[in-house]
Protein backbone atom coordinates (compact mmCIF):
# COMPACT_ATOMS: atom_id res chain seq x y z
CA UNK A 1 0.00 0.00 0.00
CA UNK A 2 1.18 3.52 -0.72
CA UNK A 3 0.47 6.41 1.65
CA UNK A 4 1.16 10.11 1.57
CA UNK A 5 3.91 11.44 3.82
CA UNK A 6 4.27 14.75 5.63
CA UNK A 7 6.14 16.13 2.64
CA UNK A 8 3.80 17.30 -0.13
CA UNK A 9 4.05 15.15 -3.23
CA UNK A 10 5.98 12.35 -1.50
CA UNK A 11 4.58 8.89 -0.93
CA UNK A 12 5.75 5.86 0.98
CA UNK A 13 5.20 2.20 0.18
CA UNK A 14 4.29 0.20 3.27
CA UNK A 15 5.20 -3.43 2.61
CA UNK A 16 5.18 -4.99 6.08
CA UNK A 17 4.00 -4.56 9.64
CA UNK A 18 7.35 -3.30 10.92
CA UNK A 19 7.28 -0.46 8.38
CA UNK A 20 3.63 0.23 9.13
CA UNK A 21 4.37 0.56 12.84
CA UNK A 22 7.30 2.90 12.22
CA UNK A 23 5.12 5.02 9.93
CA UNK A 24 2.37 5.19 12.56
CA UNK A 25 4.72 6.11 15.40
CA UNK A 26 7.30 8.35 13.72
CA UNK A 27 5.99 9.64 10.41
CA UNK A 28 2.20 9.90 10.64
CA UNK A 29 1.07 12.92 8.57
CA UNK A 30 -2.53 12.99 9.80
CA UNK A 31 -4.34 13.74 12.99
CA UNK A 32 -3.60 11.67 16.09
CA UNK A 33 -6.95 9.92 16.14
CA UNK A 34 -8.20 6.98 18.17
CA UNK A 35 -8.01 4.96 14.95
CA UNK A 36 -4.29 5.77 14.59
CA UNK A 37 -3.66 4.68 18.16
CA UNK A 38 -5.64 1.48 17.59
CA UNK A 39 -3.65 0.74 14.41
CA UNK A 40 -0.40 1.17 16.35
CA UNK A 41 -1.61 -1.26 19.02
CA UNK A 42 -2.75 -3.80 16.42
CA UNK A 43 0.60 -3.62 14.61
CA UNK A 44 2.37 -4.32 17.89
CA UNK A 45 0.07 -7.28 18.54
CA UNK A 46 0.72 -8.63 15.03
CA UNK A 47 4.47 -8.41 15.61
CA UNK A 48 4.02 -10.29 18.90
CA UNK A 49 2.08 -13.02 17.07
CA UNK A 50 -1.19 -12.23 18.84
CA UNK A 51 -3.09 -11.10 15.72
CA UNK A 52 -2.98 -12.07 12.02
CA UNK A 53 -0.96 -9.81 9.69
CA UNK A 54 -4.03 -8.94 7.60
CA UNK A 55 -5.44 -7.11 10.62
CA UNK A 56 -2.51 -4.67 10.63
CA UNK A 57 -3.22 -3.66 7.02
CA UNK A 58 -6.93 -3.19 7.71
CA UNK A 59 -6.19 -1.09 10.80
CA UNK A 60 -3.71 1.08 8.90
CA UNK A 61 -6.22 1.69 6.09
CA UNK A 62 -8.94 2.54 8.62
CA UNK A 63 -6.63 4.96 10.46
CA UNK A 64 -5.56 6.64 7.24
CA UNK A 65 -9.15 7.13 6.11
CA UNK A 66 -10.17 8.49 9.52
CA UNK A 67 -7.29 10.99 9.43
CA UNK A 68 -7.62 12.00 5.79
CA UNK A 69 -4.29 10.46 4.79
CA UNK A 70 -4.25 9.65 1.06
CA UNK A 71 -3.98 5.94 0.19
CA UNK A 72 -3.07 4.64 -3.25
CA UNK A 73 -3.23 0.97 -4.18
CA UNK A 74 -0.80 1.54 -7.06
CA UNK A 75 2.77 1.78 -5.71
CA UNK A 76 3.36 4.68 -8.12
CA UNK A 77 0.62 7.25 -7.41
CA UNK A 78 -0.38 9.48 -10.27
CA UNK A 79 0.36 13.17 -9.87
Amino acid sequence: MTLQTRQIGRYLVIADTVRALRFLTDEWPGEQTDERQAAELICREVLEGKEPPELARLALVHAAKASGVFIADDPRPRR
